[in-house]
């Protein structure tokens, strides 16, 4: 039996079939979630490239672990630094992303939600590593 991976979850399933993990969460978010700022930018023309060039500058690595923890784990997720919410005008500045994994993603919104102190701290590392600015933390 032929099997695919999903790229959402990494489950395997048959190749006829479907995942059994949730597709649609995306979407989900969209509509229940996610502000009409991130909307805007997230649905427009000018986000896919942006994201693929932060992409490619990571080389579809996960920048923090690479920089800081000295690892080679895959990226997934094209991260704004500064919120959107917060800085609607660099929402396309591909200073302000860098392209994490799921897991080091969540990591950086605790530190965001802990903290004004830890969010400004984290904000430091990420804005260094994004701007290419090579320092040991």
């Amino acid at each position: 039996m032929l099997i695919k991976i999903c790229s959402y979850c990494g489950q395997q399933y048959p190749i006829d079939g479907t995942c059994s993990c949730n597709h649609n969460r995306h979407k989900e978010y969209d509509t229940y979630h996610r502000n009409s700022v991130g909307k805007v930018v997230y649905h427009s023309k000018l986000w896919k490239p942006i994201r693929m060039q932060v992409k490619q500058r990571a080389a579809g690595l996960d920048e923090y672990m690479k920089v800081i923890e000295h690892h080679i784990v895959k990226g997934t997720i094209a991260h704004h630094i500064i919120p959107v919410e917060e800085n609607p005008q660099r929402a396309f500045d591909v200073h302000n992303l860098i392209y994490v994994s799921a897991r080091i993603h969540a990591t950086i919104h605790a530190a965001y939600n802990k903290s004004q102190q830890d969010k400004t701290k984290t904000q430091k590392v990420l804005l260094a590593i994004a701007g290419g600015v090579q320092k040991s933390f």
